[in-house]
């Protein structure tokens, strides 16, 4: 059977930070909660947003979107981790429970 996008995001991410840029995304208005449930329930996993053939109007929509959902969470919902690989391009172990 396959993984929710959740299920695959926690086995290699920190499962709180997904979380907590879903919560924002409520709270800020730009997604529903059903749709942040139907978006983390999906049975796939989008691998790079940056490969794509969008029109010019779509593509402004689509940025806009993301520009507001990344200044909502860095502005209301990011927490910085206490690690001593935060920053750099080492990788911290994922952990399901923080």
């Amino acid at each position: 059977m396959k993984k929710s996008l959740l299920e695959q995001y926690a086995g290699a991410h920190y499962i709180r930070d997904i979380l907590r840029f879903s919560s924002t995304l409520i709270d800020s208005g730009i997604l529903s909660g059903a749709e942040v449930n139907e978006f983390l329930g999906t049975k796939f996993l989008i691998p790079s947003p940056s490969c794509g053939t969008f029109d010019v109007r779509s593509f402004l929509q689509i940025f806009e979107t993301l520009e507001n959902s990344a200044r909502s969470y860095w502005n209301d919902g990011y927490t910085p981790y206490d690690h001593p690989y935060q920053g750099t391009d080492l990788y911290p172990e994922p952990a399901l429970d923080t």
